[in-house]
């Protein structure tokens, strides 16, 4: 969501379905409507850095201190080892669990482009964070 790209679609009304489709809701000069001092974490505040660090310090950051803010919060506390990008999740559901514990089924598979030969895996969370991510849908009716 934070990562800035100039690029902007070929077809600006969205009507070819053989455009090339750009996903980003920012624009160059993006900065937030909120102070840093409201969107950092609690045990992980978002401070302003010092300038010659490429940081922007004032104090309603730009999209480019919001992104490496999110980048230094997830190395620092590891976040990238329980995250799997390029995955395609086929199915979340309540969990069957007999012994009354809950929990959360996942069913997903390796995204590969064409979908054969991958396994589909399924594992059992105690939670779920969705991310919705509409890269692959066209809204195009092709009937």
């Amino acid at each position: 969501m934070w990562i800035y790209d100039a690029a902007v679609e070929s077809d600006l009304l969205s009507l070819s379905p053989r455009r090339r489709v750009v996903h980003t809701s920012l624009y160059e000069s993006l900065r937030t409507n909120l102070p840093r001092e409201s969107m950092g974490f609690l045990d992980y505040p978002f401070l302003a850095r010092e300038a010659e660090d490429g940081w922007d310090q004032r104090r309603f950051p730009g999209h480019g201190e919001v992104l490496r803010y999110l980048e230094d919060f997830a190395r620092d506390f590891d976040l990238g080892r329980m995250i799997r990008f390029e995955t395609e999740v086929s199915h979340v559901g309540m969990a069957n669990d007999d012994s009354g514990g809950g929990g959360w089924t996942v069913r997903s598979r390796r995204a590969d482009g064409d979908g054969e030969g991958e396994e589909e895996m399924s594992e059992v969370y105690d939670g779920v964070v969705v991310y919705w991510d509409f890269i692959g849908f066209d809204f195009v009716n092709n009937e």
